[in-house]
């Protein structure tokens, strides 16, 4: 099993930065590698228990892989879970702290902690690391796609508020 952490910072409040994490329309444009929704919740904000599927290229080949969202406690955690797909499990949740606990509009800090394994058991190392190292880049992606976003004023584009 392989475990990928990754902290941003962003300059914008925890409400805003969550709401945008779901965002599955923000998934899609902040890199090509996230891949296209085709089915399930394929736009706006996932609710708890709604699923999406999504086309993925991986170590090029496209896979579908369906998640679904299996914990959800706003503005500090969701998680969302591979209930379907190429890999043995895929678990990723979101952490949301404010960064200033006296002004939670201040800042928030993102940790993301995606956790996978492969179906190949020892076997599947060598795929392993390569899929850590494709899926670490993808989250870097997102997450400074995010932080462009809501530090400016495009995060309207994405959330009513």
């Amino acid at each position: 099993m392989v475990t990928i952490r990754l902290e941003t910072h962003v300059d914008a409040p925890t409400e805003r930065v969550f709401d945008l994490a779901r965002s599955v329309d923000l998934r899609r444009e902040s890199s090509e590698a996230s891949g296209t929704p085709v089915a399930g919740a394929v736009t706006g904000l996932p609710d708890p228990g709604e699923s999406t599927v999504w086309r993925v290229p991986l170590l090029g080949k496209r896979f579908e892989l369906t998640t679904k969202v299996s914990a959800y406690s706003r503005p500090t955690h969701f998680r969302l879970t591979m209930t379907d797909g190429p890999l043995q499990t895929l678990v990723h949740d979101h952490f949301f702290a404010f960064e200033d606990a006296d002004d939670p509009e201040e800042g928030t800090v993102l940790r993301d902690v995606l956790t996978f394994e492969s179906p190949l058991g020892p076997v599947g190392q060598v795929f392993d690391r390569a899929v850590e190292r494709r899926f670490s880049t993808v989250l870097e992606e997102r997450n400074a796609f995010l932080k462009r976003v809501a530090e400016g004023d495009d995060w309207r584009r994405y959330l009513d508020e």
